[in-house]
């Protein structure tokens, strides 16, 4: 009698520790299915904001580039225009002298 009570209790007190490790183990595995979705997603959200950067980098790259473009232009502009001024300048000088004498 007291050898089957004994073996019915430690049977038992086996069958309630194995469903308690397998629990443990069920809900350790969710967690860590979590954390590793979680982190994904974080990761993910990090990549995008760091691609964000490196294309609004280079759109702005590109445009300081065309800015500078436009700058070179304009000075050369501005440069054929003062030599323009400046001939145009000489033959008034030049029509002055030919009117004074």
């Amino acid at each position: 009698r007291e050898f089957g009570a004994t073996k019915f209790q430690s049977t038992w007190r086996m069958s309630v520790a194995v469903d308690l490790l397998k629990y443990h183990r069920r809900r350790r595995s969710s967690s860590i299915v979590i954390q590793r979705i979680f982190r994904g997603r974080l990761g993910r959200r990090k990549a995008d904001l760091e691609r964000d950067k490196y294309i609004f980098s280079r759109s702005q790259n590109s445009g300081i580039e065309l800015a500078r473009q436009m700058v070179i232009e304009h000075k050369l502009h501005a440069t054929k225009l003062q030599s323009e001024i400046s001939l145009l300048d000489d033959e008034i000088n030049k029509m002055r002298n030919q009117i004074e004498f």
